[in-house]
């Protein structure tokens, strides 16, 4: 009903007034949310940099460990492949050896 009376009845339109003070108030508004995030963010800022600080030495521990792990995987790659060559010339040598033990009878 108020709304209605504020109104200008040959027009049915929000009068000037009116939709400068709901413009001033949605800029007021707009600046107030402005404000408030930059204050928050000031609030966590060091909380930020602090979580910040903790993932990048926990990276680095994770690069290290990592870089140990590799090394290790090549080490225990490289003395597979040694006992699969010492397994293989085991076994020819056995065969040698049941091959001379069956010809020699």
């Amino acid at each position: 009903m108020i709304t209605n009376c504020l109104r200008n009845p040959s027009t049915n339109a929000v009068p000037r007034d009116e939709r400068s003070h709901r413009d001033e108030r949605d800029r007021l508004q707009a600046a107030l949310r402005h404000q408030l995030g930059q204050q928050l963010d000031a609030l966590h800022a060091p909380d930020t940099a602090a979580r910040a600080d903790q993932l990048n030495a926990l990276n680095q521990d994770l690069t290290r460990r990592l870089e140990e792990a590799a090394s290790e995987n090549a080490t225990f790659r490289a003395r597979i492949t040694a006992l699969e060559e010492d397994l293989i010339a085991a076994r020819t040598s056995l065969r040698r050896m049941i091959r001379t033990e069956n010809t020699a009878r």
